[in-house]
């Protein structure tokens, strides 16, 4: 099997079978691309380097296959944060080893390649390659700070913006907030998936999993006016069904809402860089702090497992120590 054939039957494999967003299947290729351009460095074919790369490890006697497909993997991560870029992060090089670590369970699966230990999923060889990866706590926005990025009356102000462009402004960083979605899943609403009625907006998440997480008051009062008196302003006789549209009536994207963040927490005067995912996190964190319970929250977030969810916890924990040292009158007794 040829690289075009091989490349093209893992892409179907991925989406279809994997169910991955387009956008991590793009990461997914362009990681492979990546290794093919090493590979070539490495003399390997440069029409057909996997093929190529295939044969070489095939020539080898079985019990050497592990030693060089590791030798190999140690070679391009070298290769990968020396030559390829000096500034890759960590993130970076796990990323490009799961994706290797894919591909070649697929190709092994297909007969293209041997088998070796290296590719099993609790393998570790692997796990002794892959640079351990830090746990970061996710930054996260003040409830006083999540009131001034919700306040309209300071856009009003400053930005003198058409009341069209406000309300639906507006409602992507309500339903940002109170509903605690993804970017991409605010991006990717149509009209129907809001049940005004039912207070529920239904939300397809990673994995094309299908969810219905609330809405609150505000949400539902801000959305309302916004489809029934202001989304008509914006579409168009071809218009989409997408929920957020442009000014030419075409579904707002991902970089268009990261942008409506970034320029109402300016006009906010919030000192932070905001993204939308911080928004996510303080969304997850205020419920905790609130006393939700985290099987909920996890519910909500659309996480498969709740030790993703686990993380909020230790911002919330961050959140009640400050709290005591604010507040309590022995807690600073040493200042």
């Amino acid at each position: 099997m040829n690289n075009e054939k091989i490349i093209e039957k893992y892409n179907k494999h991925l989406s279809y079978e994997k169910n991955l967003s387009d956008n991590t299947i793009r990461n997914y290729l362009s990681d492979l691309s990546v290794f093919a351009s090493f590979l070539v460095e490495e003399n390997f074919s440069k029409e057909q380097p996997f093929q190529d790369f295939a044969k070489f490890i095939l020539n080898k006697k079985k019990q050497l296959f592990q030693t060089e497909y590791r030798k190999t993997i140690v070679s391009f991560l070298t290769w990968l944060v020396t030559k390829k870029t000096k500034n890759i992060s960590r993130n970076s090089v796990i990323r490009n080893l799961a994706s290797l670590r894919s591909f070649f369970r697929f190709c092994i699966e297909e007969k293209f390649m041997p088998e070796a230990p290296l590719w099993n999923s609790r393998s570790y060889s692997m796990k002794k390659i892959i640079p351990k990866k830090p746990q970061l706590l996710p930054e996260v926005l003040e409830q006083n700070e999540i009131e001034s990025l919700l306040d309209n009356s300071k856009e009003n102000e400053i930005d003198h913006k058409s009341l069209e462009l406000e309300i639906r402004n507006l409602s992507i960083l309500e339903i940002l907030y109170g509903s605690g979605l993804r970017l991409s899943e605010v991006s990717n609403l149509n009209l129907n998936d809001i049940d005004m009625t039912k207070r529920t907006v239904t939300v397809i998440g990673k994995g094309n999993k299908q969810r219905q997480v609330p809405l609150s008051l505000k949400s539902i009062k801000i959305l309302d006016e916004y489809v029934r008196n202001q989304r008509k302003l914006f579409a168009k006789r071809n218009s989409e069904s997408a929920l957020f549209l442009n000014k030419f009536g075409k579904r707002l994207s991902n970089r268009s809402i990261q942008n409506i963040v970034k320029s109402k927490a300016k006009i906010a005067g919030l000192p932070k860089r905001i993204h939308t995912h911080m928004i996510r996190h303080s969304f997850a964190t205020h419920l905790l702090d609130g006393g939700a319970d985290i099987r909920i929250v996890q519910m909500l977030l659309g996480h498969s497992s709740p030790d993703t969810t686990q993380i909020y916890t230790h911002v919330s924990t961050n959140q009640a120590k400050k709290i005591y040292l604010d507040s309590h009158p022995l807690a600073n007794i040493n200042k």
